[in-house]
């Protein structure tokens, strides 16, 4: 795994993340950065948040973006921690 400043960024959980960001971008016919920056994707693969607020304390995570998207981001975290504990 790769390291960030907020700690070891599970690989796993990173490439759910970009998948994610991927199907969004061409859904939407928007660049890949305007949905979320690859540094707050790496903070999230890092810190693992479970919360909105925690979500929201990520930088570059704004109540806008979590409008738009902070749930499923929510699911595919709380999946990937459900897929390791079990």
């Amino acid at each position: 795994p790769s390291e960030n400043g907020q700690g070891l960024v599970n690989e796993e959980r990173r490439e759910r993340l970009q998948q994610w960001r991927t199907e969004r971008f061409m859904a939407e016919n928007i660049p890949a950065f305007m949905i979320m920056h690859q540094g707050t994707l790496m903070d999230i693969a890092a810190i693992i948040p479970q919360t909105k607020a925690e979500l929201l304390n990520i930088k570059g995570f704004g109540k806008a973006k979590f409008d738009k998207y902070g749930e499923e981001i929510l699911a595919i975290c709380r999946e990937v921690t459900s897929h390791q504990e079990g």
